[in-house]
């Protein structure tokens, strides 16, 4: 695990914790709600206070970005490997023994995932689109989620909206699943963006894929993390 300054609770990169944290979870049926925090996500809450105290209010973090676990071997002179959030959906897609719910995609999205995966355990509820995370249909989705028994729950809404959402219900109280704040996981899945396959010290170079394939967005969301660099290395002091 790593810790970070600024966060009260270490992030999550061990596979073999954080599955078996899912299962004693899901066994005990006991509420936990994870954000998943890359270099992106890092950057906002280094900038916003108020969305910094909102991911210090989630149960546990797991670390989604190679940046962070290429500095801490770096710094520390460890060989951790990360285990990201694609990682964790391309593993838990195809683990039969949890009943499963997607929000946030499509129905056309969801299809492709549940024919590759041969899953029959994953659901979809569509929650359809909303500018601000307050106008959800919590109800409708708390309702899914006790009536199908569902274990994990999967808010692919982008970043932070799905933060929002994530807290919310965890606030509500009323369901005891396993919550991901999980992005486009299953864009990696569906490998409508590539993952590295080159990584050094635990850096992978997914962000100079997602430049090719979207320049525009992602080279200004990587330049935001380069400038800040500095502030990324201080966590760790």
């Amino acid at each position: 695990m790593i810790k970070l300054k600024g966060f009260e609770k270490s992030l999550y990169v061990e596979k073999n914790l954080i599955l078996d944290l899912i299962d004693s979870s899901v066994k005990e049926e006991t509420p936990m709600h994870m954000s998943i925090i890359d270099a992106v996500v890092l950057n906002r809450a280094l900038k916003d206070e108020k969305y910094n105290k909102l991911l210090n209010s989630f149960d546990e973090l797991l670390c989604d970005s190679s940046l962070i676990v290429f500095l801490y071997n770096w710094i520390y002179n460890k060989k951790i490997k990360g285990f990201n959030g694609p990682d964790l959906f391309k593993v838990l897609v195809h683990e039969k023994k949890y009943n499963q719910l997607i929000i946030g995609t499509t129905q056309e999205m969801f299809n492709e995932v549940k024919n590759k995966s041969s899953n029959k355990n994953l659901f979809y509820l569509d929650i359809g689109f909303k500018n601000n995370w307050k106008d959800f249909n919590y109800e409708l989705i708390e309702s899914y989620v006790l009536s199908n028994n569902i274990n994990i729950l999967w808010v692919m809404l982008g970043n932070p909206k799905q933060d929002y959402v994530s807290k919310k219900l965890k606030d509500r109280g009323l369901i005891n699943s396993v919550v991901f704040s999980s992005g486009a996981a299953y864009l990696f899945y569906l490998d409508s963006i590539k993952n590295s396959t080159i990584e050094i010290k635990g850096l992978k170079f997914l962000w100079l894929r997602r430049i090719l394939q979207n320049p525009r967005r992602q080279l200004i969301r990587s330049l935001e993390v380069l400038k800040n660099i500095k502030k990324f290395i201080n966590l760790f002091k």
